[in-house]
């Protein structure tokens, strides 16, 4: 149980399940329905997925490494390195998981010829090897990268799969929404860092919120949120006013299905998310700002499903 929270077992579950739910539920439909040829099988899609979670989670666990000075006075009562897991074990796993991550990599490369998923890996290893121990201490800079490598799970989705990269169709809406998770969780890791601001500075992280101040930092985070709000307010704005021309009964039912949850479930929240960020002024507001977040990017996932079963109604 220590070893699945040390790798967050919940968020490698929500990016196995993101990759598999844009494969099956939008990519593979649509590559069908063009009858255009499917370059990964699924075992091989399986092992591109095993490893990106693989990647991930060691990620995490070099991140709870570094983070052990600074997590005995933020999360004093969550901390795992040190604590139920002793570091040269947590060290060892961290070898271990990131080894299968990158071999599995190389393995679709050299024996499937899926060209340069070995690569990503080893490159997003290393960026999230030197994340933890430099970059996120940056102002600005861990929170760019994690938000790039965010996006980049969902950009591999065509990398990997030549007939999606070539569908425009396919091709802006895996960018779309590769482009709303990567801004989102820029948004929550700012957040985190100005809930975390008392132990990074004892630590000497060079944060945004250390730099600069919650406040002007905590204003930049509105900003961006509310930026965001208004993105997907005039995206459904002239989605509506597209479909309007649609004659089809059982395609404009399953378009307000879909529009109705992306406004309710997504676009509302990021505007109550604003708000909320607006009032914030301490560390318990920030909390329950990040968790909110978190829970507007499950909704997000979820959209794909929404999407899925729309068409059939």
């Amino acid at each position: 149980m220590h070893f699945l929270k040390l790798v967050r077992w919940p968020n490698l579950l929500m990016l196995f399940i993101v990759q598999y739910a844009l494969r099956y539920f939008y990519i593979l439909p649509r590559l069908e329905a063009a009858e255009m040829t499917v370059a990964v099988n699924h075992f091989q899609f399986f092992l591109i997925a095993l490893s990106t979670v693989l990647i991930a989670a060691g990620g995490y666990i070099i991140n709870d490494i570094e983070d052990v000075a600074s997590d005995s006075i933020n999360k004093k009562e969550k901390r795992i390195v040190g604590v139920y897991i002793h570091e040269k074990t947590a060290n060892n796993l961290y070898t271990l998981v990131t080894f299968l991550g990158v071999i599995t990599g190389f393995i679709l490369t050299m024996l499937y010829d899926i060209r340069l998923i070995g690569f990503i890996n080893v490159f997003t290893a290393g960026l999230l090897y030197f994340y933890s121990n430099t970059y996120k201490c940056v102002a600005l800079l861990g929170n760019i990268v994690i938000s790039i490598l965010t996006g980049m799970t969902m950009i591999v989705l065509l990398i990997v799969e030549p007939a999606a990269l070539a569908n425009n169709d396919i091709k802006v809406f895996i960018t779309g929404y590769a482009v709303f998770a990567a801004s989102f969780t820029l948004i929550r890791e700012i957040i985190k860092d100005i809930e975390d601001m008392k132990g990074d500075s004892v630590v000497g992280c060079k944060t945004l919120p250390i730099m600069i101040g919650s406040t002007p930092t905590k204003w930049i985070v509105v900003a961006l949120s509310g930026f965001l709000c208004c993105l997907l307010l005039f995206a459904q704005y002239s989605w509506f006013e597209t479909m309007n021309y649609l004659s089809q009964g059982n395609l404009k039912n399953g378009f307000y299905i879909v529009f109705s949850y992306l406004l309710l479930f997504i676009t509302i929240p990021v505007g109550y998310l604003t708000y909320l960020l607006v009032k914030a002024d301490e560390k318990t507001s920030f909390t329950y700002c990040s968790k909110l977040a978190k829970l507007i990017m499950a909704a997000g996932i979820f959209s794909i499903l929404v999407f899925y079963c729309s068409q059939f109604i």
